[in-house]
């Protein structure tokens, strides 16, 4: 089959918008390719088909089967035609277009566990690694970039530095930013403005805003930011200023089975995270129990009623957020330990097989040396004398 690059995909008569079979011609030889059996398909759904047993994963597989064969038809198509200002030499790799293009479907589910590993990263380590491999070939970016989200994050964004651990989007366009948060939110919402300095352009390999011209950024696991300032500009709207500090990439391996190391650095990574936001917790509800005491001490200070009770309720609120983070850290540590566990057992199945096969090797060399010694004593052995 003539290569991706020399190629061009069209639809087959009587497809459907799930599109699965295409027709690849390169120059005047026509194939008919079912996108569902390329290797590219069968990377992204081997991790897929062993999840048998994730609810999540199951749920969200329909979704995914219908996805990918699209992924790949664009892939493919740009590919054939590179997108303006990058030449072929430039471009990502059919598995590397293909992760940008599943990554805005999955994004929540995949970030979530991204958040919290020990709910299972195992059907997301492909579309990871060549999300990964991706942003280590992509232009960097940098610059103002914008981000919103519908919810009140102001009080999130206290403690500084912030580390991401999941793949985050970004646009430089505010203004379209902002209309599309104001015409879909009117509640409380959040503005990250941040001033980028290794943002990831994926523009090129998505389906651009002709009308806006904003580019699509991308920031992935480990970016690390400073907040700058938290700004209230209305009752529940808050803006945060941050600065990004030099990005530290991931270190890229060489077979799927390394991307144990992976996990392993993000739950250790998250683990170490939740400990620290944790002892925060701690030193606030310090406070806020010496604060309840100084109420309570008589003929020292007027109890207020409401205060009092209020603070009883921020004081039960915090303790509970302590106790989930408390949990959590738990989770990310007996995780660490379950990878540890399975790559000694890696390492000692590897030394097994190893040993098993020296053994073998000893074995065939003293079957061939044994009758080259037994022809060579024949060939020597000296002539008898005559009667």
């Amino acid at each position: 089959m003539a290569s991706a690059a020399a190629s061009t995909a069209t639809l087959c008569p009587g497809t459907s918008s799930r599109v699965s079979m295409v027709e690849v011609q390169a120059g005047n030889a026509k194939q008919v390719l079912d996108l569902r059996a390329t290797p590219t398909a069968k990377k992204f759904r081997a991790a897929y088909d062993k999840a048998t047993q994730d609810p999540e994963i199951q749920a969200i597989l329909p979704m995914f089967q219908n996805w990918l064969p699209v992924a790949i038809k664009e892939a493919t198509d740009l590919l054939a035609a590179p997108p303006p200002g990058i030449s072929r030499g430039e471009l990502l790799s059919q598995d590397e277009i293909v992760a940008l293009k599943l990554y805005p479907a999955f994004a929540p589910t995949l970030n979530r566990r991204l958040m919290a590993p020990q709910l299972g990263l195992d059907p997301f380590l492909p579309l990871i690694k060549f999300l990964l491999l991706a942003t280590h070939k992509l232009p960097q970016y940098s610059g103002m970039v914008y981000q919103a989200v519908p919810f009140d994050y102001g009080a999130q964004f206290k403690a500084s530095p912030r580390v991401w651990w999941s793949f985050t989007s970004a646009t430089d366009n505010l203004a379209a930013l902002d209309k599309d948060m104001f015409e879909k939110h009117t509640g409380p919402r959040t503005y990250l403005c941040i001033q980028a300095c290794a943002a990831f352009d994926v523009s090129p390999y998505l389906c651009s805003n002709s009308a806006t011209q904003a580019r699509e950024l991308l920031f992935p696991p480990g970016s690390k930011f400073t907040v700058a300032s938290v700004v209230t500009t209305a009752p529940g709207v808050h803006r945060v200023n941050l600065i990004q500090e030099p990005y530290q990439p991931i270190p890229l391996f060489a077979d799927e089975s390394e991307t144990l190391k992976l996990t392993l650095k993000l739950a250790q990574n998250n683990a170490f995270a939740a400990q620290a936001d944790a002892g925060r917790m701690l030193d606030r509800v310090a406070e806020q129990q010496t604060e309840l005491a100084r109420l309570k001490a008589p003929k020292t200070v007027r109890t207020d009623n409401e205060t009092l009770k209020k603070t009883k309720a921020e004081t039960e609120k915090a303790l509970m957020a302590l106790e989930e983070k408390h949990s959590k850290c738990a989770a990310a540590h007996t995780v660490q330990q379950d990878l540890r566990a399975q790559h000694e057992e890696m390492k000692k199945s590897a030394a097994a097989e190893m040993k098993a096969l020296q053994d073998e090797i000893a074995r065939f060399k003293n079957m061939i040396a044994a009758p080259r010694a037994s022809k060579t004593g024949q060939v020597d052995a000296p002539a008898a004398a005559p009667a």
